[in-house]
């Protein structure tokens, strides 16, 4: 017998479907214990009997950040009719978008954009849905849709964040360090270092600075060298020799 009709026949009916581990703080609710381990059929049943659907795992990620990730449609469908909270974030201040879009999962993050998904959001890490696309597969879908939606696709990793932040290191590993949060990379300059090569056609319509230069100075180009992509180097070249904006 399938696992979920054997748990709805099963489910005690007055069984508190919300309870948590007494012992662990912040433990998984049922429902996203089915997520996370792809039990679907379980997740709808527990839908039904009024699982909150809003709660969070321990790694602070909600029902829905777990099904977009794996990018079962019919659960976030059901999950975004139960009201599930689209710009919700994990820990890591990753929305459902962004996780969707870092896993190439193209029809969940048209659904979600189609449900008011800020494309806009940057996780903590400063990047948003448009620069995690790129670390993804197949991106392209995933891209073409999150430029549809307006997404900026100039935006910069950790551009809003400070230069330079002073981390404490205990006495005995040396007393403070500097560290920067970010290269201050776009959507662009991680394609090329990726070597996605339609992506990057879609990001240069859509009018990508091909001359963008992150923290140390190198822009594109020089990462589509350096990583070996000549094909992604003639592309980048061609479109650096056209000028702004192709002009």
């Amino acid at each position: 017998m399938a696992t979920w009709r054997w748990f709805k026949r099963c489910w005690p009916t007055k069984a508190d479907v919300n309870a948590k581990r007494a012992d662990v703080d912040g433990s998984d609710t049922a429902l996203t214990l089915a997520c996370s381990a792809s039990h679907w059929e379980v997740a709808r049943v527990l839908l039904e009997a009024g699982a909150n659907v809003n709660a969070m795992t321990p790694t602070g990620h909600t029902a829905l950040i777990e099904a977009a990730g794996r990018g079962n449609l019919a659960m976030v469908q059901a999950l975004l009719a139960a009201k599930a909270g689209v710009t919700a974030r994990g820990t890591g201040g990753a929305t459902p978008l962004i996780i969707a879009s870092e896993r190439g999962r193209a029809e969940v993050v048209r659904l979600l954009l189609t449900a008011k998904a800020d494309v806009r959001a940057e996780g903590n890490d400063g990047k948003t849905a448009l620069m995690s696309a790129p670390a993804g597969g197949p991106p392209l879908e995933v891209m073409q849709a999150l430029l549809a939606a307006e997404a900026d696709v100039n935006a910069k990793q950790g551009a809003n964040s400070f230069d330079q932040v002073t981390v404490l290191i205990p006495p005995q590993n040396g007393g403070p360090k500097w560290v920067t949060p970010s290269d201050k990379v776009t959507a662009l300059m991680l394609a090329s270092q990726n070597g996605h090569l339609e992506v990057i056609q879609a990001l240069l319509a859509a009018k990508a600075d091909v001359n963008a230069r992150q923290r140390d100075g190198s822009a594109a180009l020089m990462l589509a060298l350096q990583n070996n992509h000549p094909e992604v180097a003639k592309l980048l070249t061609s479109a650096i020799a056209a000028g702004p904006a192709g002009k």
